[in-house]
């Protein structure tokens, strides 16, 4: 009767740590805002999954030249008729051994 009980040490368990903490029993539950579609707007779906269709999409996708505002077409005709130079951003870099 004269001991006292003492809870054991808390250990902290591997793996990645919880996002959130656990909420007590009488705390609120906040309500989550619902997503909505960028083309309709209507909440209950996203852009994938709209019944309203595909706006503007393409069925390939751009490449990194593309999206630079270069085509392969254009690379390949720039590089013949710039005399095999490359520019400046694409030299190698000169080695300092001797």
């Amino acid at each position: 009767p004269g001991t006292i009980i003492v809870p054991p040490l808390l250990v902290r368990k591997p793996g990645r740590p919880r996002r959130n903490r656990r909420k007590a029993y009488d705390e609120t539950i906040s309500e989550k805002k619902a997503r909505c579609c960028s083309i309709c707007k209507p909440p209950g779906h996203n852009k994938t999954t709209c019944a309203g269709g595909a706006v503007g999409s393409n069925s390939r996708k751009r490449t990194r030249a593309e999206a630079n505002g270069h085509t392969s077409q254009a690379q390949s005709s720039q590089a013949g008729s710039s005399g095999g130079t490359m520019p400046a951003s694409k030299k190698p870099k000169k080695s300092t051994q001797e």
